[in-house]
C-alpha cells in the first residue's frame, strides 16, 4: 500500500477510509510492522495526492494523526446505521421463551475472535438454581474453524435448564432488528477489539446495554458512550458474572445514535 503514494498520476486525488487503527494493537505488533504503519500513515499525512483520509468512528485517532504529522488529511468519519424496521412479531412469544428468562442476544458472523465460544462456555456455570432464568440467542453464520466445538458445546448447553437458540445461517435484517427488540442484553465480548462493531448500532437504537470489552477502540466507543457493561478480560467466569451485573445498568444511547446518523456520514464524506 505504500508504493501507491508514488503511483498515482499527478492531478489526481485519492479519499479513503481506514477500519483499522494500528494505536489499538501497537503492543502487538512487531518492530518492522510498527514501522510500516508509521511510514504509510506519514504518507497518507504528507502527500498531497491524498486528499481526505476518513477515520471511522474515531475521532481521537483522526485528531492524533494530524497532530502526529502535521497534517489536515485526517477526518473522523461517523459510523452510520441504518434504522431498525419496527418489529410485528413477538420474538419471544413465537420462540416459546418464558417472561422470566432474560435474553441475551450475540449475533453476526460467529469465529474465535467473537468470543462465541466463551460466551458458550459461561452459560455452563450459571448456577443450576438459576439456569431456568436465562436465554441465550446465536443469529449468524457459525464459521468452520469454530463449528464442531460450538455443536458440541451447543449439545452440553442443552443439557441443562439455560434456553439456547442457534440460526446458523445468514440472517435477514429484519430478523436480527427483531430480536435486538426482545433481548435484555447484547453480547459483544470481542477477543480482538480494535475496530467498531456495527452490533452496537443495533443495540443503541433498541437502548440495550451491551457486555464488551474495556479495550480497543469497541471498548472505548463502550466507554465513551455509556453503552454498556465492560470486561476487563473476556473470560467465562467474568462473563457469568456479567450477566447479572448487567441488569442493574442504566444506559441512554441517545448521544450515539445522534452521532452516527447516515445523514452525518454523508456530509462528511461530501464536503
Amino acid at each position: 500500500m505504500p508504493y501507491l503514494a508514488f503511483m498515482i498520476p499527478k492531478g489526481v486525488k485519492v479519499s479513503g477510509i481506514v477500519y483499522g487503527i494500528y494505536l489499538y494493537r501497537w503492543q502487538e505488533l512487531s518492530l518492522s510492522r510498527k514501522c510500516a504503519e508509521v511510514a504509510w500513515h506519514f504518507l497518507l499525512g504528507k502527500r498531497n495526492c491524498f486528499q481526505d483520509i476518513f477515520i471511522l468512528n474515531d475521532a481521537e485517532s483522526a485528531t492524533h494523526f494530524n497532530r502526529m504529522f502535521h497534517s489536515n488529511h485526517f477526518k473522523y468519519l461517523p459510523d452510520p446505521f441504518l434504522p431498525l424496521p419496527e418489529s410485528q412479531e413477538d420474538y419471544r412469544e413465537k420462540f416459546g421463551i418464558p417472561p422470566e428468562r432474560k435474553v441475551f442476544y450475540h449475533f453476526g458472523s460467529f469465529g474465535k475472535k467473537k468470543g462465541t465460544l466463551e460466551i458458550l462456555k459461561s452459560t455452563l456455570k450459571i448456577p443450576n438454581s438459576e439456569q431456568k432464568n436465562y436465554c441465550f440467542v446465536f443469529a449468524g453464520c457459525v464459521q468452520p474453524s469454530i463449528k464442531e466445538e460450538f455443536y458440541n458445546l451447543i449439545e452440553q448447553v442443552r443439557q441443562t435448564d439455560v434456553q439456547c437458540l442457534v440460526f446458523d445461517e445468514f440472517c435477514t435484517y429484519e430478523f436480527l432488528a427483531g430480536w435486538c427488540q426482545a433481548c435484555d442484553a447484547v453480547l459483544v465480548p470481542y477477543l480482538l477489539a480494535y475496530n467498531s462493531s456495527g452490533c452496537i448500532g443495533y443495540a443503541a437504537q433498541c437502548n440495550k446495554p451491551v457486555i464488551g470489552p474495556v479495550y480497543g477502540l469497541l471498548g472505548k466507543l463502550i466507554r465513551q458512550y455509556g453503552l454498556g457493561l465492560q470486561l476487563e478480560k473476556i473470560t467465562s467466569g467474568n462473563l457469568c458474572k456479567a450477566y447479572i451485573d448487567v441488569q442493574t445498568v442504566m444506559i441512554n444511547s441517545h448521544h450515539y445514535l445522534v452521532d452516527n446518523t447516515i445523514e452525518k456520514f454523508c456530509k462528511t464524506i461530501l464536503n
